[in-house]
């Protein structure tokens, strides 16, 4: 699974998640992800065109926790998103965030807030 969460400004400035788009693995491997050229131009595009920016880039480890890995790290290209990592190692799925920014990994806590 791979895909973005569209925000409203930058994670790293205080954004706000705005919606969730669903993007094709051009890897189509349990073990990798690469989002579809074609899905990131349009969604590049249509953020862009909005006023809108990339809140997060997710994607999904199937056998490993959800820290980046080496190859998450070297290809880490959006410094102001998150990195949302779910992990279906467990059966229990496990999701963290961080910010990659210049191969350095931060961990950054979440906070869910539901409508009352």
């Amino acid at each position: 699974m791979c895909g973005l969460i569209v925000g409203d400004r930058p994670a790293a400035d205080g954004g706000r998640a705005l919606r969730w788009e669903p993007a094709r693995n051009r890897a189509a491997s349990p073990m990798r992800y690469d989002i579809h050229p074609d899905d990131l131009y349009r969604l590049t595009v249509d953020t862009d065109d909005a006023g809108e920016v990339f809140w997060a880039i997710v994607h999904s480890h199937t056998h490993s926790p959800p820290r980046p890995s080496r190859t998450d790290i070297g290809l880490a290209f959006y410094p102001d998103a998150l990195y949302l990592l779910v992990s279906l190692a467990d059966p229990e799925p496990a999701l963290a965030a961080w910010r990659i920014v210049e191969g350095e990994v931060f961990p950054v806590e979440l906070l869910v807030a539901t409508d009352a």
